[in-house]
């Protein structure tokens, strides 16, 4: 409760281990289908080098859909690959500072593709596939703060306000980032306030399949020991 964007309240990861999961669901494959991944991230330390990934899904070495930061060469990631076969790779060049919450948005438009900083589109470069590239359906969790394969190059600070959206492309052009937390709507498939009690490590998920049906909200668990 020390950090927080929005409410009483954000995610802390201390950089050893720390994330939350949630299990494999049909709401993280997107397909080729609209989507949109946004969140606040506010770095405690960036020292060293290497990726600190904000999240994904891994079933293998050669099978993740990950969304991260990579220090060594400054930029910022989103890929997707299966089986071992790179069905998207695109990065933007992004050199982040400690103590500051940026707003970071993920989204693919058709097979246009996005990210956002603080609500400007970034200058995109496809590493590797095709933008027509499929977002593959992977079998395993869903865990942020890490890359997907049990606690891998974790973050070091704090998220808040993380919203994962199937079938819809929420920006596709600059905009100002919400100045609240978000309401949810059919779209949206995960939604994390993190508000709570200082020291809670279950996160509650606020999204439309929560708020249709009490029977059917689920939680998220953080692992690891502070």
């Amino acid at each position: 409760t020390a950090q927080k964007k929005f409410g009483t309240g954000s995610g802390l990861f201390d950089g050893t281990g720390d994330y939350l999961t949630t299990a494999d669901d049909a709401d993280w494959a997107f397909g080729t289908g609209s989507f949109t991944i946004d969140f606040w991230v506010r770095f405690a330390s960036l020292a060293g080098g290497g990726p600190v990934y904000f999240g994904g899904q891994y079933d293998a070495a050669d099978s993740f859909n990950t969304w991260y930061i990579n220090k060594d060469n400054n930029r910022i990631y989103i890929n997707s690959i299966t089986s071992g076969t790179w069905d998207m790779s695109y990065y933007a060049s992004w050199t982040p500072v400690i103590d500051t919450w940026y707003h970071i948005e993920y989204v693919r438009d058709g097979n246009t593709w996005y990210i956002f900083i603080d609500g400007v589109s970034q200058a995109l470069t496809l590493e590797i596939g095709s933008a027509s590239g499929t977002w593959g359906d992977k079998a395993d969790a869903l865990n942020i703060g890490v890359n997907g394969e049990g606690a891998s190059f974790p973050l070091n600070g704090w998220l808040d306000e993380l919203r994962i959206s199937k079938g819809v492309a929420r920006h596709t052009a600059n905009f100002t980032p919400a100045t609240s937390e978000y309401a949810t709507d059919t779209d949206t498939k995960l939604l994390l306030h993190m508000n709570g009690t200082d020291a809670s490590t279950t996160f509650t998920d606020d999204s439309v399949a929560a708020a249709s049906a009490a029977v059917n909200q689920s939680n998220l668990l953080l692992m690891g020991v502070g």
